[in-house]
């Protein structure tokens, strides 16, 4: 399959930007997508692409015509959230192929990219439940069950399977978009912690 994985433009201002001018901060963040990267690296057998926008803005769409993807994996943090739905509607209008959402945002609040934009979302650590979700996709099987994948469904209760992280499990996300779930460990570095 072909697989182009997005890495976000810097989004908005950040607090030493508004704060003091200070504009070099996005210098900063322009930094290698490793994570990425390590996705990429993992999916052996498929035609992989990274798209930088932090690198270059403007090469999305010139990306998207030239390799064709089947599959559009974008990672986010919190402050580029808005800007991959931006994107994923976009290419979903204009392409329709599969599109994959992960990143810290998707970890922390999954619900938020509940939108039929997005296909999957992807919680947690995601270099095997990516693997898994691609090769799912590929076969053509029912990609339901695997750790820390959910299909979007704005239509009823969203219920996730048990996700990869050491922290969560459990994930349902009620019809009005509220997230819920069950901690069934305890963080490694907890105050209560002997």
């Amino acid at each position: 399959m072909r697989i182009l994985l997005v890495n976000p433009p810097n989004s908005g201002r950040s607090i030493p930007e508004e704060t003091y001018g200070i504009t070099a901060v996005k210098e900063i963040f322009r930094g290698e997508p490793l994570g990425l990267e390590a996705i990429a690296g993992n999916l052996d057998g498929h035609d992989v692409a990274i798209c930088d926008l932090k690198a270059e803005p403007d090469s999305l769409w010139t990306a998207y015509e030239h390799f064709q993807p089947q599959v559009v994996g974008f990672t986010a943090a919190t402050c580029e959230a808005n800007r991959v739905i931006q994107y994923a509607g976009e290419i979903k209008k204009s392409f329709n192929p599969v599109i994959v959402v992960g990143g810290h945002h998707a970890s922390c609040d999954p619900a938020y990219f509940n939108r039929a934009c997005v296909d999957y979302v992807v919680a947690g650590l995601g270099k095997a439940s990516f693997r898994e979700l691609i090769d799912r996709i590929e076969q053509k099987e029912e990609a339901s069950n695997i750790p820390g994948v959910a299909r979007t469904n704005r239509e009823e209760i969203w219920a996730w399977p048990d996700a990869r992280s050491p922290h969560r499990t459990s994930w349902t996300t009620n019809r009005h978009g509220t997230t819920s779930w069950k901690r069934t460990a305890t963080p490694i570095s907890s105050p209560n912690s002997a």
